[in-house]
């Protein structure tokens, strides 16, 4: 008699055990998720036990990045239907993830849409579905589910992801809009580099007046105060779209006649291209040059064409194309060639140990829409005042002065990522470095840099009203995506700033 007592009593020590700790897991486990009222309803501890370790086995699985086998648990869970609304949720909501980890953005997308059905409420979801669905091809059921996921949450993040969609619709002015809720978010910004989306903005809408009118009718983006499982469309450079161009031969009165002509609305919607020139060959002789869109020329049956359109763009990226035409009694003949892309191979001109330079020279021209250089860097600045002086200056011949006449901070900033390729910078470690000396009595020059998701905070430099060289040493990441430069005054301020340049850290 004793001992059966004693059994009983380990029971229920050990039914109440799992009982508490299924509370605990379950407490846990929905700390993402929004709470809802629910009815109380009967239950087995045991199937309640099984489902517990499971999930947790499946996502250890998941954390081990092994997953295939913690898509095999959930599957397994989900198939015996233990789980509660809250479960099957979470439980499709992480098949979604291992599924988009493995690359198979269709079975990821229907993951996270069969987690809506279990809580319609819950916006990451809506947005890892858009994420998956983009990645799949699918661009419109994206643009259905991050639009839902806006309306639950107008997060930075979300807004972003909008506007990635609509551009791979070619919808300019609708992406550029949501750009601009990221940019008026700025400070709520997480997991994407505000300097990139506002050079994107300002490529997209080059007038200052449109893009401050569009602005008006934006919201503020709030802040993602949980993001570890928010999927991000990854940001790209913005590149002249194609370089492809038409050609058709005609009967006129005159004879023959070849129509070239290149879609430039379409092809450079980030208002890229600085110049575009044809030339047409026959032979070894040159017969047109021409640096219009589209041109027309004479052309004679039985002969033989070679159509060449060189576009520059940026600061000094070139792409060339070449197409063969071959005119006959009853039209042409055609043989497209493919688009070559010259490499980048500028280097230094007054700092023998840099991998960039910028001397503010007189070339350098600030503007709103942004300024391309010659190592295809972006700089951009807010609605301040710029010049560039000829006198006081350190290394070329001239400085870049700065005049904060608005309410709040402003100030200038510089799209590095090109570097990253271009100068080989992944997993170095490197310092920026520049010339720098206040105008005005106070002095609150502030700087952050930003690399991959990490923020390098600059600050207290502490100018006077001699030049003085500040430097700020940071790592960048191997598998770092992006590189930005912004640089802040306060109002009423004014500095002026020379030789700036990046060096590789020993």
């Amino acid at each position: 008699m004793k001992l059966t007592f004693e059994k009983a009593v380990l029971f229920t020590l050990v039914l109440i055990l799992f009982i508490s700790t299924a509370n605990i897991y379950s407490q846990f486990l929905y700390m993402r998720l929004p709470q809802k009222d629910t009815e109380a309803v009967d239950f087995n501890p045991w199937d309640l036990r099984q489902s517990i370790t499971a999930l947790l086995n499946a996502d250890k699985l998941y954390s081990q990045g092994k997953y295939s086998d913690a898509i095999f648990e959930y599957n397994r869970q989900l198939a015996m239907d233990t789980l509660d609304q809250k479960q099957k949720a979470y439980a499709y909501f992480m098949r979604g993830m291992c599924q988009y980890k493995l690359k198979e953005y269709s079975l990821a997308q229907d993951s996270f849409s069969s987690s809506m059905l279990y809580d319609p409420d819950d916006a990451t979801a809506y947005n890892n579905a858009a994420v998956s669905a983009f990645y799949a091809g699918n661009y419109k059921d994206a643009l259905e589910y991050e639009k839902k996921a806006v309306e639950l949450l107008p997060a930075v993040e979300y807004f972003y992801n909008k506007g990635r969609i609509y551009e791979s619709l070619r919808e300019y002015k609708l992406a550029a809009e949501n750009f601009l809720s990221v940019v008026k978010g700025g400070e709520n910004v997480t997991l994407v580099d505000p300097v990139r989306v506002y050079n994107r903005v300002a490529n997209l809408i080059p007038e200052i007046d449109k893009r401050e009118e569009i602005a008006k009718g934006v919201i503020v983006s709030l802040k993602l105060r949980n993001y570890g499982e928010v999927l991000i469309i990854e940001d790209t450079d913005m590149e002249v779209l194609d370089t492809a161009f038409s050609v058709s031969v005609f009967d006129s009165e005159y004879g023959k006649k070849l129509k070239v002509s290149y879609d430039r609305e379409i092809n450079d919607p980030y208002h890229l291209i600085n110049s575009l020139s044809w030339k047409v060959e026959s032979g070894s002789t040159v017969l047109y040059r021409g640096s219009k869109n589209s041109f027309t020329m004479d052309v004679f049956e039985n002969n033989n064409y070679k159509i060449t359109l060189t576009i520059k763009y940026k600061g000094s990226k070139e792409k060339e194309r070449q197409a063969y035409i071959l005119v006959t009694k009853d039209g042409y003949r055609e043989y497209k060639g493919v688009e070559t892309l010259k490499p980048n191979q500028q280097s230094s001109k007054i700092y023998d140990n840099a991998v960039y330079e910028q001397l503010f020279d007189k070339n350098f021209k600030l503007s709103y829409s942004g300024y391309y250089d010659r190592f295809n860097v972006m700089w951009s600045m807010d609605n301040l005042k710029s010049r560039i002086m000829t006198v006081d200056f350190i290394d070329s011949g001239s400085s870049l002065h700065l005049l904060n006449d608005l309410d709040k901070d402003a100030g200038i900033r510089a799209n590095l990522s090109t570097l990253l390729t271009d100068k080989d910078l992944r997993g170095k470690k490197v310092s920026i470095r520049f010339w720098a000396r206040k105008i005005t009595a106070k002095e609150n020059m502030t700087v952050n840099v930003r690399v991959g998701n990490i923020n390098y905070p600059f600050s207290g430099f502490d100018l006077q009203y001699k030049w003085k060289q500040v430097s700020m040493d940071f790592d960048i990441p191997k598998d770092a995506k992006n590189f930005t430069f912004s640089l802040k005054i306060k109002p009423g301020e004014e500095i002026k700033l020379d030789g700036f340049i990046i060096v590789l850290v020993e």
